[in-house]
């Protein structure tokens, strides 16, 4: 039986600031049937594809939203406007950058 894939996620740790996480994950279509990936070879995979930039049209890419350095706070903030500013380095906010252009 072959594995079923979900997604690839990246990890970029920045010791000066905040890390980058990126996230690719399956098409849905509107009818919320996703885009199956099942490779029978690593050439086939998610992984592969995205490193190739190959067949990105059908994966949704991710990327946290980096906060801001904010002296008042002392820290790293994610400003979310009208719901809160929250600081910390474990908060993650994805961004979709296909749909917000």
């Amino acid at each position: 039986m072959l594995r079923k894939e979900f997604g690839v996620i990246s990890f970029e740790f920045d010791s000066g600031g905040p890390s980058r996480i990126e996230c690719w994950v399956p098409y849905v279509s509107p009818a919320g049937v996703m885009s199956n990936w099942q490779p029978d070879n690593e050439k086939a995979s998610m992984e592969a594809a995205v490193e190739e930039k190959r067949e990105l049209d059908s994966m949704f890419y991710l990327q946290n939203k980096a906060p801001k350095w904010d002296e008042a706070h002392g820290g790293h903030v994610l400003n979310f406007q009208v719901i809160a500013v929250c600081r910390g380095r474990e908060l993650i906010y994805f961004v979709n950058t296909i749909l917000i252009t």
